[in-house]
């Protein structure tokens, strides 16, 4: 008989975030701004290899802008581990290479985009430019294709409440697999 065991772990590699999202809670936060360690990264990855545990490389911060999130998903996945990697729209635009992100190899990557309407995206995403950010997701999708699963998820607010078939077609038409939720308040 085996012993099994199965491990979901939303897992912070930074707390690091150049993104001003309107209904993110970071600002409220206290504790101290970091990146997580190379050897605590290490153990922590030891231990969810060993229970194939599914990880999601999210949090509070932007994981791009750990400057090893490509070994760590590559060490991850060695190990045994599936890998999900959430990435803002807005820090998509901002990433040097998106195939590095590809070539990382998670299992999927989740791209929060809050809104296929240019203007509720803004009020969401103040600073971000909603051009850069559709066409990043664009290439990241494209670069993806039969390599790694691409899906964006969208968040419903009061100024969007009706939008959620809309954006699912406007990804449809994309060709990447979308669904919006209710905001949470992961915070």
């Amino acid at each position: 008989m085996h012993d099994w065991a199965f491990v979901s772990v939303d897992l912070e590699l930074t707390n690091l975030c150049e993104n001003r999202c309107a209904v993110c809670p970071r600002e409220a936060l206290l504790r101290p701004t970091g990146v997580m360690d190379p050897q605590t990264f290490l153990e922590i990855a030891r231990a969810l290899g060993e229970q194939k545990s599914l990880v999601s490389l999210s949090g509070m911060g932007d994981p791009l802008l750990h400057p090893h999130v490509f070994d760590f998903c590559r060490e991850l996945r060695g190990r045994g581990a599936d890998v999900v990697v959430l990435v803002n729209a807005g820090s998509l635009a901002r990433c040097a290479d998106p195939e590095d992100l590809v070539l990382a190899g998670p299992n999927s990557i989740a791209v929060s985009f809050p809104s296929s309407r240019e203007e509720v995206f803004h009020r969401l995403c103040p600073g971000v430019s909603f051009e850069q950010a559709l066409a990043a997701t664009r290439t990241l999708a494209r670069l993806a294709r039969g390599r790694v699963l691409v899906r964006v998820s969208g968040i419903r607010t009061r100024i969007n409440a009706d939008e959620g078939p809309d954006f699912t077609r406007f990804w449809k038409a994309e060709g990447v697999q979308a669904g919006i939720t209710a905001c949470h308040g992961r915070g």
